[in-house]
């Protein structure tokens, strides 16, 4: 796939991440973003340009989609953007980002506790883990083994995925 050719998802920012209030203000003024699973990056990219004081790191264990998100970011020409070829459990376990998403990929790890325990650790402790997946009950598990204290199931239309948020 081009990711020159990637829809740019306009409902992640003007429904999404407005459904917890207060983000798209702190957005606004400048937060350390990490997304999770960013695949060739239409999230990460879109975030990045919707916010420009935010800086956001796009994580993703394929090399060649994370090829194809810098070339995205480039010819977008944001400046924001950062990219880890990496397996989630390789962000830094230091409480350092504002905002963590995982859109619709938690699920699809080989440890998807791991994966939410290392989210958990690398979130800042007034940060905010906002989780899109299909199913309810494995995201309330998969948050209390982890630590978490709120698990907020947000107001968002959607037919295909259901959005939390998440706090310490």
């Amino acid at each position: 796939m081009d990711p020159e050719k990637i829809d740019n998802p306009s409902f992640l920012v003007e429904d999404w991440l407005r459904a917890v209030p207060g983000l798209t203000e702190r957005l606004a003024r400048g937060i350390n973003v990490a997304d999770i699973g960013c695949g060739w990056g239409a999230s990460t990219v879109t975030m990045a340009a919707a916010f420009p004081r935010s800086r956001f790191l796009g994580i993703e264990p394929n090399v060649v989609s994370i090829q194809g998100a810098r070339r995205l970011a480039t010819a977008r020409g944001l400046h924001n953007v950062y990219w880890l070829p990496a397996p989630v459990h390789q962000l830094t376990p230091r409480p350092s980002h504002d905002l963590i998403c995982a859109f619709n990929c938690i699920h699809d790890l080989v440890d998807p506790r791991a994966a939410v325990r290392t989210i958990h650790s690398a979130l800042a402790d007034d940060g905010v883990y906002i989780w899109s997946t299909r199913t309810e009950g494995a995201v309330r598990e998969l948050a209390k083994h982890a630590g978490f204290s709120r698990v907020e199931k947000l107001p968002v239309d959607d037919a295909f995925n259901l959005l939390f948020a998440l706090g310490k």
